[in-house]
């Protein structure tokens, strides 16, 4: 949860960790555990308050240290360091130390490796989650005990679709939409196609919607900056990347046939067109060999660097810890969104979101050394001060609220 919870989209410019945390749906199937461990107290630290968060009641003194482990060897550990984690930072009263593996290393931490405070995976019908309470503590007695504010910032639907059998709910997941959230026109897309804003202004701010505006500007990026690459995308791994289903939704490659019959997308005209387009790129040099070998670390370190004149970035979210790195080294430099390739043939974007189940889930362990300190995370990052944070940034440094009421990016990061 670096990438964090939230309930409106990102925007590259102030690279917020943000996700969407609303649902509804039903309760899902799991064991339970008779041993449940004792909560420690809390007496002389604070008294709760349903009505104030317990972030802001907590007395304690030294700085709370949590571990974090999450199952994507991929993540961008990076904490305190980029202005959102700062803030988080300084009102939690919290170092995070991010600890990311892969399965196997899941594997060893559950056969006997030391548990983590707070743990998060991918899959949220895998078998861990869905043995939760063996291992995890359950939110509703964290907030019960410790913060019954978590109960006014959690969704209720949420809480009710990822219940297990004991009725109680372990994990919270990020990243999810109900389907009010789609009728509500706020969900934000998660596919960009980016640029550094040096680069954009020194080939004359070009449009680079058609293949043709797309290998001319690649060409320019080439000559007026060599040492860069003038084009990336997703590490490619075992799939496509961002060249595969992410390209044909952002040129609006039918999902089905008018007919509402299976439609073969990758061979669809438009698709194929924009991938000869691609494959005349490589062939001129635009394209680094580096980029069908990176893998997701090899990636990160590129967009921490800049190295990229332009990407084509599925999961902005994701990314956004990376983007907000470089700006932050490279005043002026920083990534941009433009419109980019689009459909030869008329199509509008189709852009994706996550459905009600979200995509990650995190947890609370049962091993956590400050439980009230780890439900306070959660509250945060869920209440309106915590979306604000996530969404727009620091009030005076990334954003102000005008006369109406009504929040605007500083130009500074609207530029």
């Amino acid at each position: 949860m670096n990438k964090a919870f939230g309930k409106k989209g990102l925007k590259l410019c102030t690279a917020l960790m943000a996700v969407v945390l609303v649902f509804t749906g039903c309760g899902s199937k799991g064991g339970s555990d008779s041993s449940s461990k004792e909560l420690s107290s809390i007496e002389g630290r604070y008294t709760i308050d349903p009505e104030t968060p317990a972030w802001k009641l907590d007395k304690k003194e030294e700085t709370t240290d949590l571990t974090w482990y999450v199952n994507a060897d991929w993540w961008n550990t990076d904490f305190g360091k980029d202005l959102v984690t700062k803030k988080i930072k300084e009102d939690l009263n919290i170092n995070i130390k991010f600890i990311k593996g892969d399965d196997t290393k899941l594997n060893t931490i559950f056969a006997g490796g030391e548990m983590p405070d707070l743990l998060t995976v991918l899959d949220s019908n895998s078998p861990v989650v869905q043995k939760a309470s063996t291992w995890a503590l359950p939110l509703n007695d964290l907030a019960d005990k410790y913060d019954p504010y978590f109960n006014k910032v959690a969704a209720k639907d949420t809480m009710n679709w990822f219940q297990l059998a004991d009725g109680k709910t372990y994990g919270y997941p990020n990243y999810s939409n109900t389907q009010n959230d789609y009728d509500s026109g706020n969900i934000p897309a998660k596919t960009a196609f980016v640029i550094r804003k040096d680069v954009y202004e020194a080939i004359g701010k070009p449009t680079i919607g058609t293949p043709e505006e797309f290998k001319s500007a690649m060409q320019q990026i080439k000559k007026q900056f060599p040492e860069m690459m003038p084009f990336g995308f997703n590490s490619i791994g075992k799939g496509t990347g961002s060249l595969g289903d992410v390209l044909q939704d952002f040129i609006g490659v039918p999902m089905e046939t008018e007919n509402g019959e299976f439609y073969n997308r990758n061979l669809d005209e438009d698709y194929l067109t924009w991938l000869k387009t691609l494959n005349e790129v490589y062939r001129n040099g635009d394209i680094s060999d580096d980029s069908f070998a990176d893998d997701g670390t090899a990636f990160e370190e590129k967009v921490k660097s800049g190295k990229y004149a332009t990407m084509l970035l599925d999961g902005t979210p994701q990314q956004s810890g990376n983007l907000q790195i470089f700006m932050t080294a490279n005043p002026g430099k920083e990534y941009i969104a433009i419109d980019g390739p689009q459909s030869t043939v008329g199509h509008e974007p189709t852009l994706n979101q996550s459905g009600i189940t979200g995509w990650m889930i995190s947890f609370i362990t049962k091993k956590a050394k400050d439980p009230a300190k780890a439900i306070q995370v959660y509250t945060y990052l869920l209440s309106e001060e915590g979306q604000k944070l996530m969404n727009y940034g620091v009030e005076g440094e990334t954003y102000k609220v005008n006369e109406a009421g009504k929040i605007e990016f500083l130009p500074e990061i609207k530029d």
